[in-house]
Formats: C-alpha cells, sequence, structure tokens
C-alpha cells in the first residue's frame, strides 16, 4: 500500500506544482533574512569603488518594507550632499525619486502609491545616448511613469561611500523598515528582464553586475558582496530581520497541522514541507507555483486526491 501511495506521489507534478521526495531524514534551509532600519540612525555604509560607478548606464534594484511616513526614505545613495551627489534612489508614501547628477539632475520625481507595512520591489534605470539621460523606476515590476528632469546635465561620479538605507554618507533622508536584496548593474534592464529578476535568485557572478546583498548573513555587522567585486558594507545599527519577501518555508505540522492549511498560507515560490507520519486528505493547490516536500520517502505517506491546478 505504501509502495502503492509513493508510485502515486512521485507522478503528481503539474505545470505549477512541483513535488519533490527526500532520501534523507531532514533537510537544511538556509533561513531569509532582511535588515530592520529604525529611521533614526541606521544605514549600511560601503566604501567607494570604481566598480560602483556607472554614468552612462545603471540599475539599481531592491526589496522594501516601509512604515507609513511623509518624509523622504532613501533605499541607497552615493554622496555627501545633493551637490555632489553620485545617484540616489528614495521613496515615500506617494512618490518615487531617481537622481543621477548633481544639482539639477538628471532626476526622476514621480508620483505613485506605496503601501505601508507591506513588501515592495523596486528597481532603477538609467540609459544615457548622445549626451541625454533616461530614467526609469518600476515599482512591482510596473513602470511608474514619469519625465527625466534635466536630462542633458551630466551624470556625477564622486569617491564617496555608497550607503543602503541613507541618502548620504553622513546619516540623511533615513529609511524606516526593511530592506532586502540590493543589486547594482552597469547595464540597463528592461521592464520584462526587471519582472523576471525580481524572484530570481542570482549566480555570484552574473554579468554586468556589480553590486549584490542579498542580506542573509543573519548575524553580525558585515553585509556581504556576492557580486565578486568585493564591496562589502558596515552595518551601522541596523538589525536582522526574518521578515522578508520570501520564499519562505511552511512546516506541517509545525506551523500548519494538515497539508492544506499550509498550501493555502504559501504564497507563490514557498516551500511546504510536510514531516514524517500520514495525511489523508484533498489538496487544492489553487494554480500557486510552491514546491511540496516529503521529508522522508520511507516515513510520509499520504493518501490524497487533487483538484485545482
Amino acid at each position: 500500500m505504501q509502495q502503492k501511495e509513493l508510485s502515486y506521489m512521485n507522478k503528481l507534478l503539474t505545470k505549477y506544482f512541483y513535488f519533490i521526495l527526500l532520501s534523507g531524514s531532514s533537510l537544511l534551509y538556509s533561513q531569509n533574512y532582511s535588515l530592520s532600519f529604525d529611521g533614526y540612525d541606521d544605514y549600511v555604509s560601503i566604501t567607494d569603488d570604481e566598480s560602483l560607478t556607472s554614468t552612462s548606464v545603471m540599475t539599481i534594484s531592491a526589496w522594501f518594507k516601509k512604515v507609513s511616513g511623509s518624509g523622504w526614505m532613501s533605499i541607497v545613495g552615493k554622496g555627501t550632499s545633493d551637490a555632489n551627489e553620485e545617484y540616489v534612489l528614495m521613496l515615500k508614501d506617494d512618490q518615487v525619486y531617481f537622481d543621477i547628477g548633481q544639482g539639477g539632475g538628471p532626476y526622476l520625481q514621480q508620483s505613485t502609491t506605496i503601501d505601508s507595512e507591506t513588501w515592495h520591489h523596486i528597481a532603477a534605470v538609467h540609459t544615457r545616448s548622445n549626451g541625454t539621460s533616461i530614467l526609469k523606476v518600476y515599482l512591482n515590476g510596473e513602470d511608474v511613469g514619469g519625465t527625466t528632469i534635466g536630462a542633458s546635465n551630466t551624470p556625477n561620479d564622486n569617491s564617496y561611500s555608497l550607503t543602503i538605507g541613507s541618502r548620504f554618507s553622513t546619516p540623511n533622508a533615513l529609511f524606516n523598515g526593511q530592506i532586502d536584496d540590493v543589486r547594482i548593474w552597469s547595464d540597463a534592464l528592461d521592464g520584462q528582464q526587471i519582472q523576471e529578476i525580481m524572484y530570481n535568485n542570482l549566480s555570484d557572478y552574473e554579468d554586468d553586475l556589480i553590486g549584490y546583498w542579498n542580506f542573509n548573513e543573519g548575524e553580525g555587522s558585515f553585509l556581504t558582496d556576492l557580486s565578486g567585486n568585493d564591496n562589502d558594507g558596515m552595518i551601522y545599527g541596523a538589525g536582522w530581520s526574518s521578515d522578508n519577501p520570501g520564499p519562505n518555508v511552511i512546516y506541517v505540522p509545525g506551523d500548519y497541522s494538515t497539508i492544506q492549511e499550509g498550501i493555502d498560507a504559501s504564497s507563490d515560490r514557498d516551500t511546504v514541507k510536510v514531516a514524517n507520519g500520514n495525511y489523508y486528505e484533498i489538496i487544492d493547490l489553487s494554480g500557486k507555483s510552491i514546491v511540496l516536500l516529503g521529508e522522508n520517502k520511507n516515513t510520509t505517506v499520504s493518501d490524497w486526491g487533487q483538484q485545482g491546478t
């Protein structure tokens, strides 16, 4: 009976659902983390390096979850004042701001709606051709629109530190909330590529990636650059948080007593891990792209039917 059920489970593969049976008795997961910034004096400082400069083409992306507030909060910045900054990406409840020049730009300031206490993905893209810059900002994969101001002004290059959570190397426009998975490319990603990288774990040495901080250290005061350029950061004040945009691991019966409850609580890309035991239920995947794991193929036995896709 067990062999029959396991054989059926092995065949249970659909377009949106991947079922994996593990031969071991346990599985080790790498916990996802973010950094929590208090909006008062928390930030990350990364020493200037030539690799962090790209005055003709650049993409900056990050995940963030902010508290409500009418003041500007910085995702990344590079400079000590508006007069010398190289680039900055900031936001508040109803606007985004991307600047790659000093003083009069080029910059983009555009109205949009950013819900508080919710994870969002943001990407800022700069391209320059024939002395003219075009700036775009994407929120959750969608172009927010707007016009590049000072498009013919010359993008700036400076020798100041890159900061995460602060506009300048001396705390300014500090972020209040969580930031995760900051990436910088010396390339201009298009809308489709940005939607693809939102949920894509990158190779440490991806082409044109000049800075990549995944925030998964979980302890200590250093933020490691995985791009291969050694642009590691020093953390000042910000604390590690298990709150993150995912994917996450949901345990049955640790977190939920039934497999279906675990599936219902999951989001795309999450993993539902089922512990040793017998489970008798009908499951509905509801079109979710998740991973369902049996802890041990010899002792995790299920007798279920499937509805939905």
